[in-house]
């Protein structure tokens, strides 16, 4: 199985971690029933299945502030995906070819935007099959939004492998393998239902820029509105800094004094998404700007929703914590209330409240 040791220590300017997903699959009825019809077998010879999904995500080596890496966005490095899959039956290893995995997983990945482009075998032993995908999207997967938000490059993470380990078991093992060098369509697409879970839900939960266009898009239209938004607390901020009359003090000052305040700690909180150069020294209200901008993009990001039952990507899914997509134009503007006076709740703000 796949290790970041090796990546970490010979590339200085990356920092690698792995993401485990574990999902253990039934063998429907109707299934068994299938292959007893549809093969030489008096009986099913599969009896159970356990699937594990490792995604390699390489940052950059912010090797002091390691735990706030999950705060950035995860994208593809030029559009690429390497998919290595293997094979399992009864703990010992399937040396034979794994031709039958191509399908169902082209098929998988192609509801995501995804286009197969190479096939090779990626080890000594021959027993892992390696599928290099590109993305057909143009933007949205290889680059994160605050990006284009900033207007320059944010940092960001990015998917470069998913290993796939198919864990079968079987009371007539010899069976199975011959199963497997001719499959009966039905089990084709049980296969493609077991990729589609792994890759259309639980990895679109975790990486939704990477696999979900929906959600990139609804997410660009959305974040659009940071900057006008950002700019306009950024002047109410400035003017209440230079303007010393008593009525207007009377009525922004208190405003003000809390953005301020908070503004330190939403740097603070939000400084890994930073681009590496800021215009802190030359211009300060430039670099509150930016300030404002990330730590909105990053509440936005942490506050999403989604209804129970939404289709993604074609995919239906009925879990609560099911991929999230952006709210509307109105919860965004919604996001900054500003107190009419002293005496109010000083802040009615989530990007305050959670970060």
């Amino acid at each position: 199985m796949p290790t970041c040791e090796n990546s970490s220590q010979t590339d200085r300017f990356r920092y690698c971690r792995e993401r485990e997903i574990h999902v253990t699959f039934k063998i429907p009825a109707a299934l068994r029933q299938q292959i007893k019809q549809s093969t030489s077998f008096n009986t099913c010879p599969l009896s159970s299945l356990r699937a594990t999904c490792i995604a390699t995500i390489e940052y950059p080596n912010y090797t002091n502030d390691v735990f706030s890496l999950d705060k950035l966005d995860v994208v593809l490095d030029n559009g690429a995906l390497t998919v290595e899959c293997g094979c399992r039956i009864n703990g010992l290893d399937y040396v034979a070819s794994m031709s039958w995995a191509e399908r169902p997983l082209k098929n998988a990945m192609k509801r995501s935007d995804f286009r197969l482009e190479k096939i090779y075998t990626s080890n000594k032993l021959g027993n892992v099959q390696g599928f290099l995908f590109h993305t057909t999207r143009s933007s949205a997967s290889v680059s994160t939004p605050l990006s284009y938000i900033l207007k320059r490059a944010a940092p960001y993470a990015t998917l470069s492998t998913i290993h796939l380990m198919l864990e079968f078991e079987a009371d007539k093992p010899n069976q199975l393998q011959d199963l497997l060098q001719s499959p009966p369509d039905a089990f084709s697409e049980y296969l493609s239902s077991v990729f589609n879970q792994i890759i259309g839900r639980d990895l679109c939960k975790l990486y939704p820029l990477v696999f979900s266009s929906e959600y990139a898009k609804r997410l660009a239209e959305i974040t659009c509105m940071i900057p006008t938004i950002a700019r306009s607390i950024q002047r109410v901020i400035m003017r209440a800094n230079h303007d010393s009359g008593p009525q207007h003090l009377c009525t922004t000052s208190p405003a003000a004094l809390i953005a301020r305040a908070n503004l330190q700690a939403i740097a603070s909180v939000t400084r890994i998404m930073r681009p590496t150069f800021t215009t802190m020294d030359d211009d300060p209200g430039a670099d509150m700007k930016t300030d404002l901008m990330i730590g909105f993009y990053h509440s936005i990001k942490r506050n999403l929703f989604i209804q129970r039952h939404a289709k993604v990507n074609n995919t239906s899914t009925t879990d609560d914590d099911d991929q999230q997509v952006p709210m509307s134009y109105e919860d965004v503007a919604d996001a900054w209330i500003v107190p009419d006076s002293a005496t109010d709740h000083p802040v009615d703000d989530d990007l305050y409240m959670y970060l």
